[in-house]
């Protein structure tokens, strides 16, 4: 806990933020780390499709639409991991946050990203 406390409030900005809004407050409660709150959770997914949930698709799709493309999709985690395919790993998360910070500095161009 004293490394959260430590760095403060600061915003998530995520694609489809409920999996890993899950998965943080899980994986923090399994390690006996107190659940961080965000001071702002945005959701680029939620954004670029208006509040839809009935409209599917991965980050890399919404990427590739968006002529920002990925090789490979979060699917492929698991098995690079069961094969110690670190780097691999590493590279397909870089490309994830490439990704999300071009689609989020293309939405926060079009004023769409709400400042509260």
């Amino acid at each position: 806990n004293n490394y959260l406390d430590s760095i403060g409030e600061f915003s998530l900005i995520g694609f489809a933020n409920d999996f890993d809004m899950g998965l943080i407050r899980v994986r923090s409660i399994l390690n006996e780390i107190r659940p961080f709150r965000f001071k702002k959770i945005i959701d680029l997914r939620d954004i670029l499709l208006d509040g839809e949930k009935k409209i599917f698709g991965k980050l890399n799709e919404f990427g590739s639409f968006l002529g920002i493309p990925q090789e490979t999709d979060g699917s492929i985690v698991p098995i690079l991991w069961k094969s110690n395919k670190i780097d691999s790993i590493k590279s397909h998360c870089i490309s994830d946050i490439r990704i999300t910070k071009i689609l989020f500095d293309r939405l926060n161009k079009l004023e769409l990203i709400k400042e509260e």
